[in-house]
């Protein structure tokens, strides 16, 4: 069976398009569906696609562009000259034009060509066809042009119009009364209007899918199922909870979560349908036009509980009647005065009723006080949405890009569509949507974008043929249009989705040339948003998987890089202050994003901190001297590096605690001279040490040490350090201060002392628990460790990294257990992998544990009333939690807490500085005990001689050849040998300078540990195994030391 077009309503101006036979005084209305037999017609029967309503005048268009009229023609609504009506269906002259979409107000009409001009026509008494006529004409009865460019959608109010366009925008003119413009602007009176189409500025960025229109309001939905409406606001119409007239567009909130996909309005109605079939109608019930029921106005959307359980996938809106098509029948309420509902009466419906003879149905379409619907037999069902195809606005997606790649004319294509979407907000906002229901309700937890999919169209693009052209457009796209439409007050979340689409884009990533016109801006108007826009896009980085959070710190990371990758700038240039205003704008905006980055993976742990480094930063600034001032503050506003110390890698922050540690000596150094010059005024005054000095004895330097440590006052611990061994004339500079923290902490580390043990697998020591040790021994040890860092000495601790991570106050886990005990860590994953029913029966576990002091075992609870509580699947982690708490936390009675507090006392005393608390503990660790990131080469390339030594002698050389053929444990054992560590500092090898000296040939080489001092024999000519004998004889030998 072929399609059929359909009406009853009001027919006294011909507006059905069928004949009546009626008598003069009888009402001229057609109560129950009849066929319109003069619709246009083609090979399916009728070809009409879409039927628009004006109060007396109805406009057809069909499947191939062409707009047919009938009805009333008083003001020129039927687009053909005369001004009488026609109940004839005509055809309107477009010369050429292809017809997509149609609208009619009370007395006017609009269409839209496939080329995106807009024609208008009739009445023009409040502005309504946006377009000035000739002579200052009110009726326009032959299209008119109207000088909007790249429209795709239209609707009309009964005295204004509602244009989108191509790139997003909504375009309002016409009777602006009741604020139904949205413009902002407040009329004056109640018939003030605007004859030219003004863009609806607070829409800007919303990516808008459909406008609507009322008698004198608006509506407009966004891709996301958002509702936006503005106007009149007697009845409630606008939904927004109140019955005040809104001059902007307010936003529709209850609607936000229930997947809008189409609006209509009445004339002082609206309906809303939703993805699932569920229709919410609000505003004017005089009649029952919402079918609630009730006929009382709702100034809310409420649902029509009539149709609840039932799919409805068409609906439509007369004057003050509503249809819908549910299983492809029809329903309607409301006003039924003139046969509109098509119930065989003219009485009103106030809930929904089935309209008899329908079936079939496709879409409904209403106006004014009639109806028509298209049948179209065998046709499969429709999902819910709109009478019939929407030109959208443009919108990147992956089948796009690759359909366009794939296109004859790609470049062009592709090039045109880049530039459209990346110069409108509104068109980015609409792209790379989920194609789930995830798309739509945009909150703080949902911004409905599928990164993977924006990634891979970037990536496509980038590697495609003209890769570079894209990219250019793009960026100029963004520079020259997007940027300029971003403020600080977005007018809706989805207005957002540019700030996490756009750092996807390649035109962003590395390297960061176009910092100025693309990174900076973008940067600034990220910044520059109020607190709630802003905190929304921080809860969406939240939410990104690493692999996408990482992507954003690189953008903003990629402007540092280049920026301190770039040559100073030249003083005597003539734009120098402009371009180093400019680097320091760039350097600024592009940290306060990565602060705001940082601080979410602080807390989120999204990727490794390491990945905000800037590696070159210490090679390319004086962090030092930045760092100093910055302690100063001495000039309000200035920026300092050291505001932002998440960028700074290991050596950065060993730079500047140790440059920390040089002002605080420095103010202590002072201080005495201050006090030695006061004294000198004052009888029998004691003269102040500019240092801390230690006198030891060798035979009992732990006791010298401790009991000085005992009677010094915590300031004079900030003091340089220099030590005097009894007996000995070394001057301290450094080397006799190295070698009195070797054998400081070779004696008290030592598990025969009796204050750590150390684990049999691992070699690493921890705190014993004896509650035989004194807690202020542990305090002085950790004084010693603070003391050694102050002074910048390595020492050779074999704590695991448990000690660091509480130290800087962080959580010890099972890892950490398992560095220190291999053993017992293994056991705990065995007993956490472990997935089998039987799992009480193979471990046998409760909560305790047990220790030995001095030959006696204690069981010990690990939770109250541990002993009868079994570890089961259900709390083995709890258990395994508790369990590493009591061994690297607590010990028994709390005993290994007491000891590791009184360290951490001891070594926060001298370690004050703020900046120890931005390390990370491997960081602190290596800067402590130094790492294993060996560079030979840089080794061999720093190495200094003496004497009659050079590069190139001969002995030198030779030294250099067997050197490199030894094994990596050899070469370590050199290095403790020559500088009593296998590790080196966080500096790297260049830090580690090795001076060779020439000894006699008969002796064996010889390491002056304090000073990285080799003593080499003079071996020559084809002796290399004599060479390479005495060296590992020699490295055999680590212990002793010898001071020049």
């Amino acid at each position: 069976m072929s399609r059929r077009l359909h009406c009853f309503g009001q027919a006294s101006d011909g507006q059905l398009g069928v004949r009546l036979a009626v008598a003069p005084q009888s009402p001229a209305m057609i109560m129950k569906p009849v066929m319109v037999i003069g619709a246009p017609r083609g090979d399916q029967g009728c070809s009409v696609v879409e039927v628009a309503c004006g109060y007396e005048h109805t406009l057809m268009r069909t499947e191939e562009g062409e707009v047919w009229s009938c009805g009333g023609n008083e003001f020129g609504q039927l687009g053909r000259s005369g001004g009488s009506g026609s109940g004839s269906i005509y055809p309107i002259v477009f010369n050429g034009a292809r017809i997509i979409q149609v609208a009619c107000g009370s007395k006017h009409s609009l269409a839209v060509a496939d080329d995106g001009r807009l024609f208008a026509w009739g009445s023009n008494s409040h502005g309504q066809l946006g377009t000035r006529l000739p002579n200052k004409q009110l009726v326009a009865h032959q299209p008119k042009r109207v000088i909007l460019p790249e429209v795709i959608q239209v609707a009309c109010g009964a005295t204004h119009s509602i244009a989108l366009t191509e790139n997003g925008r909504v375009h309002t003119w016409g009777l602006n009364g009741n604020g139904q413009l949205g413009t902002g602007l407040r009329p004056q009176s109640s018939e003030h209007f605007v004859d030219t189409p003004s863009s609806v500025e607070s829409l800007v960025g919303v990516p808008i899918i459909q406008v609507a229109a009322g008698g004198r309001h608006s509506v407009v939905l966004s891709v996301s199922g958002a509702v936006f409406s503005w106007g009149e606001n007697l009845y409630g119409q606008l939904g927004c909870g109140d019955n005040t007239d809104r001059h902007h567009p307010g936003h529709v909130k209850s609607l936000r979560s229930m997947k809008v996909v189409y609006v209509t309005c009445g004339d002082g109605h609206t309906a809303a349908l939703t993805k699932e079939g569920r229709l919410f109608t609000f505003g004017a019930d005089t009649y029952g036009q919402l079918g609630h029921g009730s006929q009382s106005h709702s100034i809310v959307p409420k649902p029509v509980l009539e149709l609840m359980g039932s799919t409805v996938t068409r609906v439509a809106c007369g004057r003050c009647h509503t249809v819908v098509a549910v299983n492809r029948r029809m329903y309607a309420f409301g006003l039924g005065s003139d046969g509109q509902l098509g119930l065989g009466s003219t009485r009103n419906a106030v809930t929904p009723r089935p309209v008899p003879d329908t079936s079939d149905v496709i879409s409904v379409f209403a106006g004014g006080d009639r109806t028509f619907f298209l049948q179209a037999p065998g046709v499969i069902s429709e999902e819910s949405g709109p009478h019939c195809r929407l030109l959208l606005p443009r919108a990147l997606n992956l089948q796009r890009v690759r359909l366009l790649l794939n296109a004859r004319d790609n470049e062009t294509l592709l090039i045109e569509e880049l530039e459209a979407v990346f110069s409108s907000a509104s068109c980015v906002n609409a792209s790379f949507l989920k194609h789930d229901d995830t798309r739509f309700n945009a909150t703080k937890s949902n911004h409905g974008i599928d990164l993977d999919e924006a990634m891979e169209t970037f990536n496509l693009i980038a590697s495609s043929s003209y890769a570079d052209q894209h990219s250019e457009v793009m960026q100029k796209s963004v520079e020259l249009s997007l940027l300029g439409e971003l403020g600080p007050s977005p007018p809706d979340v989805e207005a957002l989705r540019l700030y996490i689409i756009l750092p996807c884009c390649h035109a962003f990533t590395p390297p960061a040339e176009n910092y100025k016109v693309l990174h900076v801006p973008f940067a600034a108007a990220l910044l520059s948003l109020t607190a709630i826009p802003k905190k929304i896009i921080e809860h969406w980085w939240t939410s990104f998987a690493p692999r996408h959070f990482n992507r954003v710190v690189r953008v903003f990371k990629s402007v540092l890089e280049y920026i301190l990758s770039l040559p100073d700038v030249l003083q005597t240039s003539s734009n120098a202050v402009e371009e180093q205003k400019a680097r320091d704008t760039a350097v600024l905006t592009s940290l306060k994003v990565l602060d705001k980055l940082n601080s979410i993976n602080v807390a989120n742990h999204k990727i490794p901190i390491e990945t905000f480094y800037l590696d070159e930063l210490a090679d390319k600034r004086d962090i030092a001297h930045d760092f100093v001032y910055w302690l100063l503050q001495n000039e309000d506003g200035k920026f300092y590096w050291s505001d932002y110390p998440f960028v700074f890698n290991a050596v950065a922050k060993t730079t500047l605690l140790q440059t920390d540690a040089k002002v605080h000596m420095q103010l202590s150094i002072n201080e005495a001279n201050r006090q030695n010059i006061a004294a000198l005024f004052v009888p029998f005054a004691s003269p102040v040490s500019p240092y801390l000095v230690l006198q030891v004895d060798r035979a009992r330097i732990i006791f010298d040490t401790l009991s000085q440590l005992l009677n010094t006052r915590p300031e004079s611990l900030r003091k340089p350090l220099k030590i005097v061994f009894a007996g000995e004339e070394a001057d301290d500079a450094g080397g006799v201060k190295k070698e009195f923290f070797m054998l400081l902490f070779q004696e008290l580390l030592d598990p025969n002392y009796g204050m750590f043990v150390e684990d049999g697998e691992s070699h690493e020591i921890w705190f014993s628990g004896s509650p035989f040790e004194h807690a202020g021994n542990f305090q002085l040890i950790g004084i010693l460790c603070g003391l050694a860092i102050y002074n910048g000495v390595l020492v050779d601790f074999h704590f695991p990294l448990a000690l660091y991570k509480k130290l800087l106050g962080q959580r010890v886990t099972l890892d950490d257990l398992k560095q220190l005990s291999p053993t017992e860590g293994r056991s705990l994953e065995q007993l956490l992998d472990y997935e089998g029913d039987d799992f009480e029966d193979v471990f046998g576990l409760t909560f305790t544990t047990t220790v030995s002091v001095f030959d006696q075992t204690r069981v010990i609870d690990l939770r109250s009333n541990g002993s009868n509580v079994a570890v089961t699947q259900e709390n083995k982690h709890e258990y395994v939690e508790l369990y590493v708490s009591f061994r690297l936390d607590l010990g028994p009675d709390g005993i290994i807490k007491q000891q590791f507090d009184a360290f951490a006392g001891g070594f926060h005393r001298v370690m004050t500085s703020r900046i120890l608390r931005i390390f990370q503990p491997k960081e602190l660790m290596e800067m402590v005990i130094g790492n294993e990131n060996y560079d030979w080469e840089e080794f061999k390339k720093v190495a200094e001689y003496r004497g009659a030594y050079w590069a190139g002698h001969e002995s030198i050389k030779l030294f250099w050849e067997v050197f490199f053929e030894l094994t990596l444990e050899e070469r370590k054992k050199f290095l403790l040998f020559l500088t009593g560590s296998n590790r080196i500092p966080l500096y790297g090898m260049k830090a580690v300078k090795m001076i060779i000296q020439p000894a006699v040939p008969e002796a064996m080489p010889v390491a002056h540990t304090c000073f990285n001092l080799l003593d080499l024999p003079q071996i020559t000519g084809d002796n290399k195994e004599l060479m390479r004998r005495k060296l590992l004889t020699a490295i055999e030998y680590t212990q002793g030391f010898s001071l020049v």
